[in-house]
């Protein structure tokens, strides 16, 4: 066999990259990439064929546990593990062909059919048989006819005369469960995204039939309508990617583009808004704010392959029956880097543009004047020696060999470089080894980003292609050599390299390597890049604690933790388990709770993220009606999660109970548009308390009356604060933020006199929940987001009517904020006294982890989320407020309500411009270019006379070119001092700048002077020795404002503070 092919860990097939999916090409936004933002906030691009290529290596590595992920590598092209199909057919076996719901029967023949394997005779079943004889096709809602009729079309199986369900009778069932609205529910219910998309893709191949027809398109209808205005759905109250790739599934299988105009909302498509919820990882969140989670991952697999699939018009997702596809036209040459790394040092490397992997190195070797043999065998083209280097001189299974970096993961081809084809920005490592010879899989630095002489470690880990069980193993990367600024240090057993003595600042070329002497190298060389800034770092005096651990402290062994936990079935079965106390383990979550109690009791599937409860003491999931089934609560309410991927904290109570009617029986709100989670799911909009008892325990404690007429400056405690221990991350309080920046609240809705009723938008915004009795009669309720500009405000401005309602009873109104440990003691649930314009606060709980506090209110008014800390020191008002711009900016909803004001006098005043026509951008960061454009243009309308006449001269700066936009006003503000370059040759004027350099260029300016040596800010110390001065300078001025006493030196500026920041002095120079 040719070397290029023999290396032992090329048999796992089913990892290589040339898969069926030929995605690169598709047209995402003019040029096959979507665009979202990241967690972090900043903008990301992802070709879709990352996306899928990655999203598999994310379900492969995981191990392929679900039929809906075999599904999915299936109809990809990808070969399924072996491991997969033998727990497929003992699952089977150990049933013996015999389920009990007809969409175990359905999502089981679908897995076999999706794999290449016929439902009509596996493991020695005819599962098919079961589905057109059911007895209880309709026992689950619309789910069973729906699936049964995928199942039967996926594999075009035949259906005898005189079947109990025939296609017909199943197509007329769907057909007459459609909503009025034109959407479909579970049952009679309201209609959901999933289920009307899931019902649209069943029904695409019925379309000749007119009433099909009419159904179809009204379906079609009811998900444009319904597509919120970022691009996406809200399920179960609950916006999530899973419903976007339902739709994506569902559109395609109908021959509807996603990302056509009329699935496009503020310009962001069905693709667009399912990438952002991409991880780094490759996988997908349920949430935006959430991380990987398994099931969101396979969906987010099937509706990408979809999109593939109906863009080569190959069918819908579940057409697994082979079409005939049409002649592939000629592939182009792609943009590759081709790098040659031999047994002891690079010999080569560069860009080329190429079809195929041997195509590309002989490219780079060609330009590099290096000799190379490529013999031709019965196998094929043979690289056989390069530069001299001849494979087989360690007499072993050594030579030359290559992989892939695709998507920021590694391939491991099963065919040679010349039947390698490339896609763009394919990097190809072209390597001496022998199957020993393993890849870096990542690099990192601790910290991240070191400072000048701080010590800093560099761990390393490697992987490599288990050709038994077909997974990526991950191992530390142990006595490689790590080599950077000259230095160069073996990794220890854990794959760290400890560099003692810091680095000077500056950026460098890091390499890591792992050599030996007469053999192959144990990993291909590769490359990172290391950034370490200034501000040196005083090295700590030797002896002390530092705050940290030292040798021979003992950490205290914390005490026994516990939670509570019940079980209670329907009326008939009663109480399971009652009420208990159980210890609680290291990173247990309610599913372990539940199976370490009464797991002989509990009938279930899944695990983690898919973790699935079908039945508790034989008490199963709609044995009492279509929206019968398992929940569970703790604390009171019903997370959005399943039971195997909700964390639990000391102290928690989990309450496992028993619906009949979605969830509104047990108050969990109303979940008539999908079945009970049976290991979580959520409660409507915002979750609501399954107990009020409990929740209104928690608001009395704290002693405020919800009739308080107090203002919030005479109040000292509003609010107690719950799961602080668990703590929304940054990421994930920015994300929501940005959420609720663009979502609007207007309802309306009749509450009844007697009996509790809830509610709540679909974002999940705000939710009202009426008790019994808290009405005098049945009245109409509504509630409205409106603008404010208020700094304080951390939440939107919510008028609830009808105006000066008051309740017999308190209600409870939640509302989503995002938190953070610095403001989390600081909220307040407020309504807001016009007379007075004060803030009132009413007594009120928070989640630390979700942002939803929850108070109780007595009367109908103005309602808000405030942050006290923002209250006594708010934002400088501007002295021309423009509260109602002529002409707002597209973007309009992005800007923060405290910049508002500004943003449209810098406009007004011609210091700033959108970035585009009507388009400003406020969270994008400000470049140095663009600051020091609105410095110049700020001295121009003070004094002309300073600045320079104006010219095409070169500047002193070779990255500022003559006739760019900015050249004149760096010339100019580098004349004036305002500006210095980051070199003596660079500017870098694309470089975003951050607050102690806007505070530099500002004094620089001004001529501003620092008044008193004294520190301003408690970060101080973090400021660069050069700004401190202009930092305390520009703060006394009040021109730029620190936080909780800091000021975030390293913070960028944003566009919508840098047009405060242009306000503020143009006011100053006018006054």
């Amino acid at each position: 066999m040719s070397k290029l092919v023999r290396n032992k860990r090329l048999v796992a097939i089913w990892m290589t990259v040339m898969m069926v999916l030929s995605i690169a090409g598709i047209p995402v936004n003019g040029g096959g990439r979507a665009y979202a933002d990241s967690a972090s906030g900043a903008s990301v691009t992802v070709s879709v064929y990352d996306a899928v290529y990655s999203a598999g290596n994310q379900i492969i590595r995981g191990g392929v546990d679900s039929d809906w992920e075999a599904m999915g590598l299936g109809r990809a092209g990808r070969e399924i593990p072996a491991s997969y199909v033998s727990k497929l057919t003992e699952q089977v076996t150990n049933a013996n062909g015999t389920y009990s719901k007809v969409t175990d029967y359905a999502r089981t023949s679908l897995a076999i059919t999706g794999i290449g394997l016929r439902a009509t005779d596996f493991a020695g079943h005819n599962l098919i048989e079961k589905i057109y004889t059911s007895t209880n096709m309709t026992k689950q809602g619309n789910n069973g006819p729906i699936y049964a009729l995928l199942a039967l079309d996926a594999g075009q199986y035949t259906i005898p005369a005189g079947a109990a369900w025939d296609r017909d009778k199943l197509v007329n069932e769907i057909v007459s469960k459609q909503n009025a609205d034109g959407g479909y529910g579970l049952g009679a219910g309201r209609s959901d995204p999933d289920m009307t998309a899931v019902a649209l893709t069943a029904l695409s191949s019925y379309t000749d039939k007119a009433e099909v027809k009419t159904a179809g398109d009204r379906a079609v209808e009811w998900l444009a309508v319904n597509q919120n205005a970022k691009g996406g759905y809200a399920s179960w109250g609950t916006e999530n990617s899973e419903s976007v790739s339902q739709a994506i599934i569902g559109l395609t299988t109908y021959g509807i583009d996603p990302t056509g105009d009329r699935f496009k909302k503020n310009g962001i498509s069905l693709l667009d808004n399912l990438i952002s919820y991409r991880q780094s990882d490759g996988g997908f969140a349920h949430t935006l704010s959430g991380k990987t989670n398994g099931m969101a991952t396979e969906q987010a697999f099937m509706a990408l392959i979809a999109y593939d699939l109906f863009t080569k018009g190959e069918g819908g997702f579940y057409t697994f029956v082979p079409v005939s596809a049409p002649e592939p036209e000629p592939v182009p040459p792609v943009d590759a880097h081709i790098q040659v790394e031999g047994p002891q040092g690079t010999i080569a490397g560069g860009e080329t543009e190429a079809l195929t992997a041997l195509d590309g190195l002989e490219n780079v070797l060609a330009a590099n004047q290096i000799p190379y043999v490529v013999d031709n065998t019965a196998y094929g083209p043979y690289l056989s020696s390069v530069n001299g280097i001849n494979a087989g001189q360690y007499g072993g299974w050594d030579g030359w060999m290559f992989a892939v970096q695709r998507g920021g993961f590694w391939v491991y081809p099963n065919v040679g470089m010349s039947e390698f084809n490339l896609q763009e920005s394919d990097k190809v490592v072209v390597y001496y080894g022998d199957s020993a010879t393993q890849f870096i899989h990542s690099v990192q630095s601790n910290p991240a980003a070191p400072q000048e002489n701080q010590s800093f470690t560099i761990q390393v880990s490697k992987e490599t292609l288990n050709w038994v069980s077909g997974l990526v193993d991950v191992t530390p990367a142990a006595n490689v050599v790590v080599t950077v600024g000259g230095t160069s240090v073996t990794t220890d057993a854990q794959g760290n390299a400890a560099f003692t003595a810091g680095l000077a600042a500056g950026s460098y070329d890091g390499a890591i390597t792992g050599y030996r002497p007469n053999q192959s190298p144990v990993v291909a060389a590769a490359a990172f890049k290391l950034n370490v800034t200034g501000n040196p770092v005083t090295p700590p005096v030797s002896g002390g604690n530092g705050g940290g651990n030292s040798g021979g402290v003992t950490s205290p062994v914390p005490s026994a933790e516990s939670v509570t936990i019940s079980v209670t079935g329907d009326s008939g079965k009663g109480t399971i388990l009652p009420s208990q106390s159980v210890e609680l383990l290291a990173n247990d979550h309610v599913s372990d709770v539940l199976l370490r109690q009464i797991g002989s009791l509990v009938e279930y599937e899944g695990s983690g993220p898919t973790f699935y409860v079908q039945a508790i003491d034989g008490l199963g999931e709609f044995d009492l009606g279509p929206l019968s089934g398992w929940m569970y609560s703790v604390n009171g309410t019903f997370p959005q999660v399943s039971a195997g991927e909700y964390s639990l904290a000391s102290g928690d109570v989990i309450a496992w109970r028993y619906t009949t009617d979605g969830g509104k029986d047990i108050g969990a709100g109303d979940w008539t548009s999908k079945p009970p989670a049976g290991g979580g799911g959520a409660a409507g909009g915002v979750p609501v308390p399954s107990d009020v008892t409990d929740l209104s325990k928690q608001i009395d404690a704290i002693g405020l009356s919800p009739d308080n007429k107090k203002p919030i400056g005479q109040v000292q405690q509003a609010v107690s604060v719950q799961n602080a221990s668990q703590m929304m991350s940054p990421a994930a309080a920015e994300q929501l933020r940005k959420e609720m920046a663009v979502n609007k609240v207007n309802l309306s809705q009749q509450m009844p006199a007697s009996g509790q009723a809830t509610m709540a938008d679909q974002a999940g915004e705000v939710s009202l929940l009426v008790p019994s009795g808290s009405l005098a009669s049945t009245l109409t309720l509504t509630a409205q987001k409106i603008e404010s500009s208020r700094p304080e405000l951390l939440s939107g401005l919510y008028e609830f009517g009808p105006a000066a309602t008051r309740f017999e009873s308190p209600v409870y109104l939640s509302i989503k904020v995002p938190v953070h440990e610095d403001n989390v003691n600081q909220l307040a649930l407020v309504w807001l006294d016009e007379a007075a314009n004060q803030w009132i606060p009413v007594p009120a709980v928070v989640d630390a982890r979700t942002g939803i506090v929850t108070g109780k209110v007595a009367h109908f008014t103005k309602f808000a989320v405030i942050d006290r800390s923002k209250l006594a020191a708010p934002p400088t008002t501007p002295g021309n407020p423009v509260t109602e711009p002529g002409k707002k900016y597209s973007d309009d909803v992005q800007i923060s309500s405290w910049a508002r004001a500004y943003v449209y006098q810098a406009r007004q005043f011609k210091l700033m411009d959108g970035v585009a026509d009507e388009v400003f951008a406020p969270q994008e960061s400000m470049t140095r270019a663009q600051l020091a454009a609105i410095l110049v243009r700020l001295m121009n309308d003070a004094d002309r006379s300073k600045l320079p006449v104006a010219s095409n001269a070169l500047t002193s700066f070779q990255d500022v070119k003559p006739g760019s936009w900015y050249a004149d006003i760096i010339q100019q503000a580098s004349e004036l001092g305002i500006v210095q370059g980051v070199s003596d040759t660079l500017f870098m004027p694309d470089a975003p700048v951050n607050r102690q350099d806007m505070a530099l260029m500002i004094a620089r300016a001004y001529g501003m002077k620092e008044q008193s040596s004294t520190p301003v800010f408690a970060d101080e110390t973090e400021i660069r020795s050069d700004a401190v001065s202009s930092v305390n300078a520009v703060a006394a001025a009040g021109i730029m404002e620190g936080y909780n006493d800091r000021f975030y030196p390293e913070g960028t500026v944003s566009r919508e503070m840098a047009a405060a920041v242009a306000v503020r002095l143009y006011e100053k120079a006018s006054n």
